[in-house]
């Protein structure tokens, strides 16, 4: 029987590489597992920031041309400063520039147009006032005068001189 020297050599080299891979991997994730952080059940009771956080949630809900803004309070806010403006980016013109101590406001807006809205938290001292981070768009319906309008109304038509109704173009029954 003759056996090849070289092929056990390299098989034998072959599970050397495996064993030696298998070791590093085996030494990397001990050395991970044992460096984490040890203090995972330490919880953050406070936070100490330089500025008060903006509000959360911060939506506008449509009916027609009447949009409620809403959001969630922020801790340590006394008041909130809304602005609403046709450009995204200027907000130098705006078209609602108000502050407010409620978590809503209800404004009347011109109908098919769009809108962007940004609001943010004040402070009792106006250096810790958050920035205006949350912003949203909306886009007014269009207005249609005449869809609370009943045609069918006896007050939209006449009467002529025989008792009966004279329509004016509507439909008077």
């Amino acid at each position: 029987m003759i056996m090849d020297i070289n092929s056990d050599n390299k098989n034998q080299k072959d599970m050397n590489k495996i064993f030696k891979k298998t070791a590093f991997l085996a030494c990397l994730l001990a050395v991970f597992f044992t460096t984490a952080c040890n203090d995972i059940f330490n919880e953050v009771k406070s936070l100490k920031t330089d500025r008060i956080f903006s509000p959360i949630n911060f939506s506008a809900a449509l009916n027609k041309t009447q949009v409620t803004f809403a959001w969630t309070a922020a801790d340590s806010a006394v008041s909130y400063t809304l602005q609403v403006s046709l450009d995204s980016l200027d907000y130098s013109h705006p078209v609602l520039d108000t502050t407010v101590t409620k978590l809503s406001y209800v404004q009347e807006f011109a109908g098919a147009t769009k809108f962007y809205a940004q609001i943010r938290s004040n402070a009792s001292n106006v250096i810790k006032a958050s920035t205006f981070n949350n912003k949203l768009s909306f886009k007014t319906p269009a207005e249609n005068l005449f869809s609370s309008y009943d045609w069918n109304e006896s007050s939209n038509c006449e009467m002529d001189t025989r008792s009966q109704r004279k329509s004016s173009g509507f439909d008077c029954k």
